[in-house]
Order: structure tokens, then C-alpha cells, then sequence
């Protein structure tokens, strides 16, 4: 038997700046508004909202919770505005996003109430204690607040969505065993047909169009994919590489390209509110992140019809399936990332395939279906 009434959620988010936690947080938020038994409201922790274009329809709730977790002292989370929202709206469940989401909702717990943590780019702060974790203040204190944080989720018996296998095999190592039946596997989703283009591309066009997205810093990884088409140049292959996506690595990245002369081909677009633009204008997608949780924006580009070749980030090895939607390189190789470029330039048959399948495997991550888990998730919790 399923609950037949409305149920009540509180998103929290730390803010809406440009990331793809927080845009599949407002994607997931904009499919629910169209259920008839969902109400939810939106806590942002930060006033910053980069996604006013997706997030206009949505009822958005700016809460200041001051933070600060103490080893010497008593710890303090101000949370009492966060505490007047919840009395006052009601909830059923309170799912949070984002580390700092986590500690900002679990400092009071409601005892009518659900708690669900999307698993989500903070696997670092879960790292098991060494003797190197009392070598840096840094690794002392994510020790500390870790600790803190479990003892809550102990408190409130709380729930997890593990967005990939890889993610699902971490915490179900690193949480408490009384948790880790909490677990459930749902994977993060994009709604489809915003980014799905049924033009079939030519390859062969004239510079071949490549596309990286994401945030420039250390992570992403960008110089790897510079390397690459240092290698593509002496190719004697004509291309054009946009990046879309800001950070603090810009300054070295343009020094980089200016310095392997990439200026006529490599282009820093920065931040765009039409990301499904650019990924339907372009012929293969390039992603070189060191790690990532699941990579969305893999998906993205997949379901814009674009083979993806990859660097292997652990999170991303289920949706890159070798010689079926892309290429997943294991090593930081960037001569190998040349010549699966190459290949796919030189053999239009395979590119043709791994767009079509890139097309067709995107379609098991439309955002309906995801939704449909979750709720379904929060009906078995709520029901036991």
C-alpha cells in the first residue's frame, strides 16, 4: 500500500552555484512540482543562485545557519532560523545535498521526521582515521566533523541515495554497519530532451568539434586534454576545443594554452546558462576529471548524441562502456586520448554507432524515472 496524501519535503542545499550537484537538485525539483502528491520547499544556506533560469519556478528559501564545529570547544550550529522553517512548513522528510547541507540540517532532529542524504561529492570527508590524519589540522577537523556527523545520521536512522556503484561501494565500507542498510542505489539523471539532439553529426566536418565541461580547478584536470591535442596539432588534425565552466585554475590554463600555442583552437567559454547548446554543436565530448562521483555532464553530452572519451574517475566506469558510447582511459595518457580522437575522426561507421548508443544508453537516465525512485524511496521509509 502506498501513502496517498501529499508528502512534505525540505531540500537543503549550501547554495546554487554552478555544479552539477546543485543542477540535478533543481532538476529534480522541477520534475517534482509537476507531481501531485509531492510539496517542497528549497533551502539554500547561501543567497547565491547561478541557476536563475531553471530555478525560477521554484519556491526558493534563503536560511543563515552559522557553523562551527569545535574539537576544544562546545560546538556551535545556529540553526534556529532552519528550526522555525521546518515547524512552520511541516515536513515529512528533510533531504539534504552537499556537505555542508548535511551538518546544517542534522544539528536538530526532528523525531516525525525523515531524513534522506544524497551521496554526493564529499567522499573525503569519510576517509578512515590514520596516523596521517593527525598530521594536518585540516584532516583533524574533517576527522572530527565526520565523527559528529555519523552520530547524527545514528540519531535519526538516517537514509542515503548512493548516485553510482562506485559511491555505493564507498559508503557502504565507510558508514556505520547500522547504516549502511540505508543505501540505496539511485543514479543521478538529466532531463533528456532538453539535451537530446536527433541531428546525426558528420565527424568528418572541418575542424572536428570537441567539448570539455566543467569547473576549472585542480580536479577537472584540463592540462591532460592540452597535452592531448599538442599531440592532435602534430596530427595535422584541424580541430576547435571549447571548455565551458570557471574556477581558480583559468590564469594557468591560459598561460598553458598560450605556452603549447593551442590560442587559435582552445577556448575558455566560462560559465553558460546553455550548456545543451554547445553539446549539440559539438562531435565528441572530453572528460579528464581525476575523480567524479558519477559525472552528469557525461550524460549530458551523451544524450546530445556525443561518444565521450574519458578519463577513468571511478564513478564515471558505469556509463562509459568501452567501444559501446565512448572510450574510458584508465592512465593520464594524454597521446591515447589523441588516438581515440583520431580513430573516431578516420572512421565515420564507429562514430555513427557510439552516437546512436550514447543516445540510446542516456535515455535510462531520464530525470521522470530518477524522481520515480526517490519517491517511491521516501514511500517504503515513511510507511515503516
Amino acid at each position: 500500500m502506498t501513502i496517498q496524501r501529499k508528502i512534505k519535503i525540505i531540500h537543503v542545499v549550501p547554495d546554487l552555484r554552478k555544479g552539477g550537484g546543485e543542477k540535478f537538485l533543481l532538476d529534480i525539483c522541477n520534475e517534482m512540482k509537476s507531481r501531485e502528491n509531492i510539496e517542497f520547499i528549497i533551502i539554500t544556506l547561501d543567497g547565491t543562485n547561478e541557476y536563475k533560469d531553471i530555478s525560477k519556478d521554484l519556491n526558493l528559501i534563503y536560511c543563515n545557519v552559522p557553523i562551527r564545529l569545535s574539537i576544544k570547544k562546545k560546538s556551535e550550529v545556529d540553526d534556529a532560523e532552519f528550526v522555525k522553517i521546518v515547524n512552520s512548513f511541516q515536513p515529512d522528510i528533510i533531504h539534504s545535498h552537499l556537505y555542508l547541507a548535511e551538518i546544517a540540517s542534522r544539528a536538530t532532529i526532528f523525531p516525525t521526521v525523515k531524513y534522506f542524504s544524497h551521496l554526493q561529492g564529499f567522499e573525503d570527508r569519510f576517509v578512515p582515521f590514520s596516523i596521517k590524519t593527525l598530521l594536518k589540522k585540516e584532516k583533524i577537523t574533517n576527522y572530527f566533523e565526520k565523527e559528529w556527523l555519523i552520530n547524527r545520521y545514528k540519531k535519526c536512522n538516517n537514509n542515503f541515495f548512493a548516485i553510482s556503484k562506485n559511491t555505493l561501494n564507498y559508503y557502504s565500507k565507510h558508514l556505520p554497519k547500522q547504516l549502511q542498510k540505508n543505501i540505496t542505489l539511485v543514479h543521478n539523471a538529466i532531463p533528456f530532451e532538453r539535451y537530446f539532439s536527433a541531428i546525426h553529426r558528420k565527424n568528418t566536418d572541418i575542424p572536428i568539434r570537441l567539448i570539455s565541461v566543467g569547473s576549472l580547478i585542480d580536479r577537472k584536470n584540463h592540462e591532460l586534454l592540452l597535452q592531448a591535442l599538442v599531440h592532435l596539432k602534430k596530427s595535422n588534425v584541424d580541430f576547435r576545443l571549447e571548455i565551458l565552466g570557471e574556477g581558480n585554475k583559468r590564469h594557468f590554463l591560459e598561460k598553458s594554452i598560450l605556452e603549447k600555442d593551442l590560442s587559435e583552437k582552445v577556448f575558455l567559454i566560462g560559465n553558460v546558462v546553455n550548456v545543451e547548446d554547445y553539446l549539440k554543436n559539438a562531435d565528441i565530448y572530453l572528460h579528464a576529471a581525476k575523480y567524479e562521483p558519477f559525472g552528469l555532464v557525461i550524460i549530458e553530452a551523451m544524450a546530445a548524441g556525443l561518444p565521450v572519451i574519458s578519463l577513468n574517475g571511478k564513478g564515471n566506469k558505469d556509463i562509459v562502456l568501452e567501444n559501446y558510447n565512448g572510450y574510458l582511459i584508465n592512465d593520464e595518457n594524454s597521446k591515447l586520448f589523441a588516438e581515440k580522437i583520431i580513430y573516431l575522426l578516420n572512421n565515420q561507421s564507429v562514430y555513427s554507432n557510439l552516437s546512436n548508443n550514447a543516445i540510446t544508453f542516456a535515455k535510462q537516465f531520464d530525470i521522470k524515472e530518477c524522481v520515480n525512485k526517490i519517491i517511491k524511496q521516501y514511500q517504503i521509509v515513511l510507511e515503516n
